[in-house]
């Protein structure tokens, strides 16, 4: 008999996939000559939140959900914070893009929990009203949970630390830092990856202080 976790992971990984759909359909649509009235109209929404939800979303890869490398996260085979950057940017993407059923399929079942998609859209719309509209999001650092710099942006930092310790996200819990583009101000972002290479948290901020973890 299949484990509840795999069928609750299944069952997100099918969420995010109609969501993919969604917005592809939404961009075919926009491509045609569409108008957002037409669109919120098809949805059963208001023209604001067909805009909101859609303006800035292109289609997904397949691999935007799981480990795949996220829109402005680097990745090298001789990068042992690669997995844990592609996770935590991915998430990140995929939030700024309003798909919160693949940031919870990047989560693990705690952080699920304690982040429904409500609270997702609704911090991300009082970002907005904030910073606000938003673009990409870049990595800034890996840090471990006291905030000491593992990694600089764009560094390829020796695999292991003083005394053997792997320094990877599925080995040890890390926090990976990013700064958002914003129109008023850059949001920092900070994604806590469990020993597992799962989110186990997600900060937004409008501040360039350092998260400290655990919350």
């Amino acid at each position: 008999m299949p484990d509840p976790h795999d069928r609750i992971a299944a069952a997100l990984r099918d969420q995010a996939a109609a969501e993919r759909r969604l917005h592809a359909a939404v961009q075919a649509a926009r491509s045609d000559g569409w108008s957002w009235a037409q669109v919120a109209e098809a949805l059963g929404v208001t023209r604001q939140a067909a805009h909101r939800r859609f303006h800035s979303a292109p289609a997904l890869a397949d691999d935007d959900v799981g480990t795949g490398p996220g829109r402005g996260c680097r990745t090298s085979p001789g990068d042992p914070w690669a997995e844990a950057r592609a996770t935590a940017m991915g998430a990140v993407a995929a939030w700024l893009r309003g798909d919160v059923a693949a940031v919870h399929a990047h989560m693990t079942s705690t952080a699920r929990a304690g982040l429904p998609q409500s609270a997702l859209r609704r911090v991300m719309l009082e970002v907005e009203d904030l910073a606000g509209p938003l673009g990409d999001a870049r990595v800034t650092g890996v840090h471990d949970l006291a905030g000491e710099l593992l990694s600089a942006a764009g560094s390829l930092d020796d695999a292991s630390a003083p005394g053997g310790e792997v320094r990877a996200g599925r080995r040890r819990a890390v926090v990976v830092r990013g700064v958002v583009s914003g129109e008023d101000t850059d949001p920092v972002v900070h994604v806590l990856i469990g020993p597992r290479g799962r989110v186990s948290g997600l900060s937004v901020r409008i501040s360039d202080e350092l998260e400290q973890w655990p919350l």
